[in-house]
Order: C-alpha cells, then sequence, then structure tokens
C-alpha cells in the first residue's frame, strides 16, 4: 500500500491556488456581467448586433478575460490535486479529472463566441447574406455560448462534490465551508439539470447557485489568507508544544 508524497510547501500552494481564484472570479465577473450581459439582449436580435458591433473591442476583450480564466482552471485543478491527495489519493485524482474535463468543454463552448466575433466584424465574405439573418445568427451564438457554458458546469459542479469530503478531512478548510462548496457543486450540477426538465423552477436555481457559488470565491480568500494547515499538523505542533 503507498501513500502520498507530501506536497513540499503547502502554504504557498494553497496562496497560490486562492490567489488564481480570485484572479479568475474577477475577470470572469467582468466578462459575464460587463460584457456578455451588457452587450447581449436575450430576443432582440437587431439590437444584439447593433451593440456588438459599436463595441467590437469590449467585446474581444470579455472573449480573452474568459479564457484566461479558464486556462487558469489548468493550475488550479493540479495544485487542489497536490493539496487534497494525502485525504484520498483516488478521490482527489477523479476531482481533478472533473475540473480538467471542465475546463476543455468550457473553452470549447467559446466558440460560438468566436463566431460571433467574426459576424459582426463587417466581413466582406458576408455581404450577400441579409443583415437580418447575420443578426439572428449572432444571437443564436450568443445562445450558444450560454448553452455549452451551462452543460459544462455539470463536469465543475461534480468537481466541487467530490473536493469538498477532501477538504473537509484535511481539516485545512473549516467543514461548514466545505460543505457550502459541496453544495455549490450540486446547484451547478442541479441547475443544468433543471433548465432541461424543469424550466419553471430556473430562478429559483439561478438563486441557489448566485449564492451558494460565493464558497469557492470563500475559499479562495480563506487559503490567500490561512494558506494550508492540515489538521494533523496542526496537531502535531500542539502536541511539541505541550511536550515543551
Amino acid at each position: 500500500m503507498t501513500t502520498a508524497t507530501p506536497i513540499t510547501h503547502p502554504n504557498a500552494t494553497a496562496r497560490a491556488v486562492g490567489a488564481m481564484l480570485i484572479a479568475m472570479a474577477g475577470v470572469a465577473i467582468f466578462a459575464q456581467l460587463g460584457v456578455r450581459a451588457a452587450l447581449v439582449i436575450p430576443g432582440d436580435a437587431a439590437e444584439t448586433y447593433a451593440q456588438l458591433r459599436a463595441h467590437p473591442t469590449l467585446f474581444r476583450l470579455g472573449l480573452l478575460g474568459l479564457l484566461t480564466a479558464f486556462l487558469l482552471d489548468v493550475p488550479v485543478a493540479v495544485l487542489l490535486h497536490s493539496l487534497t491527495r494525502a485525504s484520498g489519493p483516488m478521490l482527489s485524482t477523479v476531482a481533478m479529472s472533473f475540473r480538467l474535463v471542465y475546463t476543455a468543454a468550457v473553452v470549447a463552448a467559446l466558440l460560438p463566441w468566436l463566431v460571433a466575433i467574426a459576424l459582426t466584424s463587417g466581413d466582406v465574405s458576408l455581404s450577400a447574406v441579409a443583415p437580418v439573418a447575420i443578426e439572428q445568427a449572432t444571437l443564436f451564438c450568443m445562445a450558444l455560448f450560454d448553452a455549452g457554458f451551462g452543460l459544462s458546469l455539470v463536469f465543475f459542479g461534480l468537481h466541487l462534490m467530490l473536493l469538498a469530503p477532501l477538504l473537509s478531512r484535511s481539516g485545512a478548510v473549516p467543514r461548514a465551508l466545505a460543505a457550502v462548496i459541496g453544495l455549490g457543486g450540486f446547484a451547478y450540477a442541479a441547475d443544468f439539470v433543471g433548465r432541461l426538465l424543469f424550466p419553471s423552477l430556473q430562478p429559483i436555481l439561478l438563486a441557489a447557485v448566485g449564492t451558494l457559488g460565493m464558497g469557492e470565491l470563500v475559499l479562495a480568500v480563506w487559503l490567500l489568507v490561512r494558506g494550508w494547515q492540515p489538521a494533523e499538523a496542526t496537531g502535531t505542533a500542539g502536541r511539541l508544544a505541550t511536550s515543551e
């Protein structure tokens, strides 16, 4: 039976994860609320097209922002695995795998956004296409992005649900916070299923995701401030102090 090799610099690793999570959250909020929500008007293809044409640089920055945030998920997944593998090597590996699958899926979901940029760029090759068709196609591309993003969050939710017991076992994170992270993962997965099967519940599910989804941001702050201090290490330090 093999044991997990202890991580060399757990506090530095934890703080790096916390810093990246906070950076990802900031960039994603800018891209989703400051760009997509501001420029894309649901159900109004003409206005959406006009907004995207009027703010091409902002629209492109939104794409680059999301791409940056999603790519940071790769080192976050690997570093979280290095921190939690002592609490369950196999479970930690599966949790990391789900986050990496999420990253691949969500990056693929950016392709329709890239097509929307092409459609709104005024490319001469689209001169023979009716303007109304281009407007409708642009709005459809953004709807495809939303659908792909929602689907990818199922994998992210599974990652959080598996990460939660690992964090709880480690003792480096309060159990209440680990529980909120697990519930947040369930909410992400349930949100997508609810959209498919129970559309009328979407407002409730969105509220649950918005509330419980803050758990990872709280975790980021915790790791950035406290680092990684597992219960075993804390207990050992306490015993040494007592013996002295």
